[in-house]
């Protein structure tokens, strides 16, 4: 089933660290999508191979150094959402017959679905936290409303108490907390 390629990055920007990505990674992925026409990557191995050079991708990556370039390629590889398919002179290009070398952005259309479920649940726990700090937030200020001087030491022993609290309401998965 094909998947939305902007919609799949955008999720994958909230999950990037479960699969051992960083930012610049997703910038290089991004680059790599931008070869690949339509909207809709197919999820059929061997569908979705784009085969830009790194001097073509470094351009696009706004001058990015090849060795910079190398290095997130690679991590994009181990990851599993993109496959490298070499020609045995290490070149990318297609040839007629439909022999294509290059870089297969299949696996990231059929991870969708997982990528997608794990961004949401990121998502989830990102307010969960958020909700958790305000309340931490509150408990500080009903503190300080109350007449006690910021510098109080006792004031540190109530955010450290509620800290630790908090964090082991998050650890629980308590969401009624």
């Amino acid at each position: 089933m094909p998947a939305d390629k902007w919609a799949l990055l955008d999720a994958l920007t909230h999950v990037a660290d479960r699969y051992g990505l960083h930012h610049r990674s997703l910038t290089v992925l991004r680059a790599l999508m931008t070869f690949f026409p339509g909207r809709d990557l197919p999820a059929q191995p061997g569908a979705g191979v784009v085969y830009p050079s790194n001097r073509t991708l470094s351009a696009r990556l706004n001058g990015m150094p090849e060795s910079t370039l190398r290095r997130h390629l690679a991590a994009l590889v181990r990851s599993g959402l993109v496959v490298r398919r070499d020609s045995a002179n290490g070149k990318r290009f297609a040839r007629v017959g439909g022999v294509v070398f290059g870089f297969d952005l299949s696996p990231l259309a059929r991870a969708a679905g997982t990528i997608a479920e794990a961004a949401q649940d990121a998502r989830e726990e990102a307010e969960r936290i958020a909700a958790l700090r305000a309340r931490l937030a509150a408990g500080r200020q009903i503190a300080l409303d109350s007449g006690r001087n910021p510098e109080d030491p006792l004031m540190e022993e109530i955010r450290l108490r509620a800290c630790h609290q908090l964090r082991f309401l998050a650890a629980l998965g308590d969401k009624d907390f």
